[in-house]
């Protein structure tokens, strides 16, 4: 099952087509039984090794006759010589075996890319069937490719669409997420405290040489030979990346969990380019009409960010840059957009009940801010409290009644205020929240 549910995420991060990967994965199936190290059955007993003693021999070189012996071996049970070369080529200028499941990902996807029409098929197929054919005439291509054949190789491809496409798991809408306007700015926030880079054509993955590779294929014109070296830091430092639109989409697709699985187009999320989901907003203005709504997005042409409440944005900037937090005058943003209701909320927040933010830009304070009146956190009963509760209300952090009782409301009123903030979300009102609170109050005021 672990083979199995490895080699699903691989190919749907990078196919798409759920019905492409389960013909595809069906193929495999019966080739190899998904085991990496199977070799040909018959040739154990010739060349007298096991599965893992010939895999064991390639690897330390022992064996020399590993392109040329005509034993299927692998995933697809490659057997032609030049194939087998490449494959093993591609293996060892990874440093991996040539029996690694992560090797043969990475040489099958490279060898698709000169498979270009059952590429295409795979990625637009609208049955397993369809996609199965293909990969059995013009990819596997064995001796039988009779009705018998097709049938069963498409009925192991519909199992695994059945196991993986249809899981009642596989996003993690079915767990209960709840995509929100607050939920999408502290993921943004995250995204940066990680430190992730920007990998053109990515949403939300860990740098990797197979994933290296396929991105080089697919968008020459950025990862170039100039870039190699600092993708190389990328992958050895073990980084995470996405694009501007792919860090949004990964919020989606990861169910806010910046250490979550990727689920493609989970949620509700479509793949779309940064202008194509900037034009799903249901809501648009110019930039500088932008409430003080924690999770909008902010566009440019061809450019998109997540605004991430008081006068803050984060973007995956670029290669020069990778992601990036600063003002939301500092970029050169000409439009802000709140994204459909069928994917996120940015009335309510699930924890609390209480609004994310108000609808318009915060009403200005007409006072000074308190004074900070020491720590206060869950369960303080003081006048100090009443004061913060106002001015929580005041800048649309609402936290219902003023009552000067630190509930359930005033701690989860303060932690989205940490979030969209950039500081450690644990409800407890100490002196760098207060500076937060100060900021976003001051601006509401100067600016209103």
């Amino acid at each position: 099952m672990k083979n199995e549910k490895v080699i699903w995420d691989y190919l749907i991060e990078r196919i798409g087509n759920p019905y492409g990967v389960a013909g595809l994965m069906g193929n495999l199936y019966a080739e190899s039984c998904l085991n990496p190290q199977n070799l040909q059955n018959g040739y154990e007993n010739r060349l007298h090794m096991t599965d893992a003693e010939y895999t064991r021999a390639v690897d330390d070189g022992s064996y020399k006759d590993f392109d040329t012996d005509c034993a299927g071996y692998g995933l697809a049970q490659w057997t032609y010589s030049t194939r087998k070369h490449n494959l093993l080529a591609y293996c060892r200028s990874r440093g991996l075996s040539v029996g690694s499941l992560e090797g043969q990902l990475g040489y099958l996807w490279q060898e698709l890319q000169g498979y270009s029409a059952v590429l295409a098929a795979l990625k637009n197929a609208k049955s397993v069937r369809e996609a199965s054919d293909v990969i059995l005439t013009q990819y596997e291509r064995p001796a039988d490719q009779s009705e018998a054949m097709k049938e069963r190789r498409a009925r192991f491809g519909q199992e695994y669409y059945g196991m993986f496409a249809n899981a009642k798991d596989s996003s993690a809408s079915a767990k209960g997420f709840k995509a929100t306007g607050v939920g999408l700015a502290s993921f943004a926030e995250q995204v940066f405290k990680a430190g992730w880079v920007y990998w053109y054509g990515t949403c939300g993955y860990k740098c990797t040489e197979s994933l290296y590779d396929t991105k080089k294929k697919q968008y020459p014109s950025h990862y170039t030979a100039a870039r190699a070296a600092a993708y190389q830091r990328d992958i050895q430092a073990g980084k995470m990346c996405a694009d501007c639109v792919g860090m949004i989409k990964a919020f989606f697709w990861m169910s806010g969990d910046v250490s979550g699985k990727n689920v493609y187009k989970a949620n509700n999320c479509p793949d779309k380019s940064a202008n194509g989901l900037f034009a799903t907003c249901t809501e648009r203005g110019k930039i500088s009409t932008i409430p003080d709504i924690p999770g909008l997005v902010v566009h440019k042409d061809g450019h998109i960010g997540v605004y991430v409440g008081g006068g803050y944005t984060v973007e995956m900037m670029g290669f020069d840059y990778d992601c990036r937090r600063r003002k939301v005058t500092d970029g050169k943003w000409t439009e802000w957009g709140r994204l459909p209701k069928d994917m996120i909320s940015y009335d309510a927040n699930p924890a609390s009940g209480t609004p994310d933010m108000p609808s318009a830009p915060a009403n200005p304070a007409t006072a000074p801010l308190f004074a900070y009146p020491g720590l206060l956190r869950r369960g303080s009963r003081v006048e100090a409290v009443k004061k913060l509760q106002s001015a929580l209300n005041g800048i649309g952090f609402g936290c219902g009644e003023v009552d000067g009782i630190y509930g359930e409301k005033t701690e989860a009123a303060v932690k989205r205020l940490q979030g969209v903030s950039g500081l450690d979300v644990d409800g407890v009102f100490g002196p760098l929240t207060y500076a937060a609170l100060k900021h976003v109050y001051e601006r509401g005021r100067v600016n209103g």
